[in-house]
């Protein structure tokens, strides 16, 4: 997971380990055919593409990738999503905190930005409910 700040930021937060959310319940997508676990709440990221505004910001050789993060836990243990919107909003206090900090990759965040987050919504296909918040993230590979 690049950049690895981000997932070593999640992982070491209390507030979201008293939540239920540790280390091992965080994932990248490409990573899982299938749900993980049974109960709980499972984080997933997934990176996605960064689109170049050449006629725009033609001076700029890059810009923000897409990172879209789910939280998901199984339906037939509940339909509340209270408890997601708590991990959301925790989340969302980290992400924005790790501007121009470097993970142990090497790489750093030079800036994140909130895009958005989805309704309620149930995964059929791994029997959740879940929700999503999206960032646009600019991070330095030549840091590395």
């Amino acid at each position: 997971m690049l950049p690895t700040i981000v997932y070593e930021t999640l992982a070491a937060d209390d507030d979201l380990q008293d939540l239920g959310v540790t280390e091992d319940r965080i994932f990248e997508r490409q990573s899982l055919d299938e749900r993980p676990y049974d109960d709980g709440y499972t984080v997933v990221i997934n990176w996605q593409e960064s689109t170049m505004y050449s006629q725009t910001y033609s001076n700029l050789a890059r810009a923000p990738r897409v990172m879209t993060l789910w939280v998901h836990t199984p339906k037939d243990k509940t339909r509340d999503y209270r408890t997601i919107d708590q991990i959301l909003n925790r989340i969302d206090i980290l992400l924005l905190g790790i501007e121009q900090r470097t993970g142990t990759d090497g790489m750093r965040v030079t800036c994140i930005a909130k895009q958005g987050r989805s309704g309620n919504l149930i995964d059929d296909g791994w029997k959740t409910i879940t929700r999503n918040a999206t960032y646009g993230v600019l991070y330095d590979e030549s840091a590395a």
